[in-house]
């Protein structure tokens, strides 16, 4: 009898043989990049060993249903090689549900189907109990066991205790296994005419020297068509001679610390590249922290490598929430997306980090291909404190085990060394970062664009005092802590007769496209010397490209206040720009904890520190040693951090969040993108709920608290599955519940949204 891994496809059925000798191979040419080749082509030959059984066979005919075929391969492995290579065992239970566990005396127990009475594991039955008889029908279609080192596994009874590191090489092997597997099923599924399997294309190629080349010239013309100050230029460039001979050393974890306008974006490439060159690096990762970066990061690097692409493969690939597969035709983009098979990947922290704790086999695929990388973490300081351990520790563990090179890069970079010893209880090594920009080159003193006011703490403005102070510049910013401050500043703007045509409006309660849309009509209006208000929270700060004049900005964290204070002067047009720090009368921010302790914390600094000294590191060094201290960092998430010590996979994944899923979505009939809302809408009712749907509504769409979802309770159309279950999406009917300048807003109240 020929034992079948998956039905006919052009009229060939795939051999369960054929199907385990494929993945062994390729997980095992995946996991040479990380000296984990071996096991990984272990992990390869038994993953599928179940599908001998007789109820998957049966599955395959339409017969049964609910049949684990994973446990048995797991357990065998257990059985033949002992708790040596426990790490292969683990990512075979898990390649098709998800990684459990990693506590041996809890994954053995789980796994061990010679204890089990009957043949259930999870509510699922076992294709085959019989190890044995498995093992003979391997053999009968002529495979052969691996004969192996049995002491060379990736877990190590002495580094079991590092338990970041541990659970980071199980994921990077189960990475190499569930990569092959479905690369192995999709050739599979895709067979020619002729039934031979069809494998996709493997990736371009990076050629750090060709790729120097192109940044060199590309940046010898930028200098020619500068159109900001000498002293920026001179500042650009020195910060660029500081990457480049930064480049030259060793792989390692580095920061990266300038200020805001001095050029990061293309220096950091140049880092990357010619950090490559030297150390023979295989791709390059950029991790930002909004969209909106994203977009002005892949313009950017696509003009300096607009031939470089070849035969269809992208040469850079975005990976974002918003990036449209179904526009590729041919369906490549898709592929190099799901495992990062391109030379430079430029993706959302969001994407990145979680992909690093997940147990998931579709977020976890793409991680052997960050082996020999340099992963570029741009605008460092958004990363939550409470995540701040574990994350950098995992960075640091990519650093010492896998190749790479680390950079985290921002104008106000965060104290992580001062949370070193507790980082290093989690990995082997240690968290020891060296610094990319010599700080004898002054820059952050020699780039003072801004006059910095601030109001006194006990002297508070009105929203109707402000917008009179507002109305008397030509061109102004005024960035506020939430949507509600915003909303009210607006109106009062109005209200004292400042020219609608003039004011423009800026907060989440407004879809990315709208966003968009509103920074280019701002942009057109500064460039042309035009009258420019801008009202907006602080979704304008980080990573957008805009220069004012004058800008204020309402007290919060000190981080912020030096974001707001780079969209101001940042071209060096002027001597200085004016920057007014203010306190609202009402003193709100977006949550109650995080953000008002920051800024608690910033109320401390400043009384310290003459104002023109604020913005420098040693100032944000002691403002976030403080800050760690005050929320007691290492023990600010005491979830993650339990799940972690229990090498509990499944926990990590549910607790390691970036964002916290407190929100529901509605699609908005944003009116110069009527057609997609309409299409979406008509897309929903006639397909339902599906990825493909999800990710055409991303430009026309609004985070928004659950808590606000009953203001528009009567206008919502709640999106549901096939099964009419919920999915946390909503459809606004009706245009005027959407405003052209201000979003989402309750038409009667002109209330606006939580934070």
């Amino acid at each position: 009898m020929d034992y079948i891994a998956h039905t006919k496809c052009n009229g060939v059925e795939e051999k369960i043989i054929d199907h385990l000798l494929i993945v062994s191979k390729l997980a095992g040419e995946f996991a040479s990049y990380i000296d984990m080749k071996e096991e990984a082509e272990i992990a390869g030959l038994y993953h599928d060993i179940g599908k001998y059984g007789d109820l998957f066979q049966e599955r395959l005919k339409g017969k049964e249903k609910g049949i684990d075929h994973w446990t048995a391969g797991a357990f065998m492995v257990a059985k033949d090689y002992l708790s040596y290579y426990m790490a292969a065992s683990i990512a075979i239970q898990g390649h098709h549900i998800g990684l459990s566990t990693g506590n041996a005396g809890e994954f053995y127990k789980k796994i061990n189907i010679d204890n089990l009475k009957g043949i259930e594991v999870n509510s699922l039955r076992l294709s085959e109990k019989n190890t044995q008889l498995l093992r003979n029908r391997f053999i009968q279609q002529g495979g052969t066991f691996t004969e192996t080192d049995k002491k060379c596994g990736i877990i190590k009874k002495e580094t079991y205790g590092r338990k970041i590191s541990t659970m980071l090489d199980v994921r990077m092997l189960y990475s190499c296994l569930v990569d092959a597997d479905y690369i192995c099923t999709e050739a599979h599924f895709s067979r020619n005419k002729n039934g031979e399997l069809s494998f996709r294309d493997k990736g371009a190629e990076f050629n750090p020297e060709e790729a120097f080349k192109k940044y060199y010239a590309y940046m010898q013309e930028i200098k020619k068509k500068s159109d900001s100050s000498s002293n920026i230029n001179r500042i650009r460039n020195d910060l660029n001679d500081d990457c480049l001979s930064a480049a030259l050393k060793s792989r390692g974890m580095y920061t990266m610390t300038a200020p805001t306008g001095s050029g990061k974006t293309l220096s950091m490439l140049g880092f990357a590249i010619n950090h490559a060159r030297q150390n023979r690096i295989r791709r390059l990762i950029f991790v930002l922290p909004y969209l909106s970066i994203i977009d002005q990061t892949i313009e950017e690097y696509e003009k300096v490598f607009s031939d470089m692409g070849e035969n269809g493969k992208p040469y850079i690939l975005a990976d974002h929430s918003l990036m449209d597969y179904e526009c590729d035709n041919e369906g490549k983009l898709r592929l190099f997306s799901e495992n990062w098979d391109a030379p430079i990947i430029v993706t959302t922290s969001l994407k990145f980090f979680e992909s690093l704790f997940s147990n998931k086999p579709s977020k976890c695929r793409k991680l052997h291909n960050i082996a020999n990388s340099i992963i570029l973490f741009d605008e460092a300081q958004t990363l939550p404190s409470k995540l701040a351990i574990p994350t950098v520790a995992a960075m640091t563990h990519l650093t010492g085990r896998f190749g790479c090179s680390v950079v985290f890069s921002t104008a106000t970079q965060p104290a992580f060394k001062c949370l070193s010893e507790s980082i290093d209880k989690y990995i082997i090594g240690n968290y020891k970062p060296e610094e990319i920009v010599k700080r004898d080159k002054n820059l952050f003193e020699r780039l003072e664009r801004v006059k910095i006011h601030f109001h006194e703490s006990n002297s508070s403005i009105s929203w109707d005092e402000l917008a009179w102070k507002i109305s008397e510049e030509k061109q102004v910013l005024v960035i506020v802590n939430i949507k509600q401050h915003a909303l009210e500043l607006y109106k009062e703007l109005i209200d004292i007769g400042l020219m609608e045509e003039n004011l423009f409006y800026l907060t989440t309660t407004m879809c990315p496209a709208h966003r968009v849309d509103v920074l280019n009509k701002v942009k057109h209006r500064l460039k042309n010397k035009l009258p420019c208000t801008l009202v907006s929270t602080q979704c304008v700060e980080a990573g957008v490209d805009i220069d004012f004049p004058c800008v204020y900005r309402a007290f919060g964290p000190l981080e912020a206040i030096a974001q707001a204070a780079g969209r101001c002067n940042r071209n060096g047009k002027l001597k200085k720009g004016n920057y007014y720090v203010f306190y609202p009368r009402e003193e709100k921010y977006p949550d109650k904890y995080n953000y008002s302790i920051a800024a608690d914390t910033a109320k401390k600094i400043i009384k310290k520190f003459q104002h023109d000294k604020l913005l420098t590191p040693e100032v944000f060094m002691e403002y976030y040693r403080s800050l760690y201290k005050i929320k007691n960092t290492e023990n600010e998430d005491t979830g993650l951090m339990n799940a972690i010590n229990c090498y509990d996979f499944e926990w990590v994944d549910r607790e390691y969040k970036l964002i916290e899923n407190k929100t529901s979505i509605i699609v908005v009939p944003y009116k110069n993108l009527i057609n997609d809302y309409n299409e979406a809408v008509n897309g929903y009712y006639n397909e339902k709920f599906s990825k493909k749907w999800i990710k055409s509504v991303a430009a026309i769409s609004v985070n928004v608290y659950i808590q606000d979802i009953e203001k528009f309770s009567a206008y919502l159309e709640s999106v549901k599955t096939r099964e009419g279950e919920n999915t946390g999406y909503y459809i606004l009917h009706g245009t005027e519940y959407y405003d052209s300048k201000l979003g989402l807003v309750e038409k009667d109240s002109m209330s606006t949204l939580t934070c």
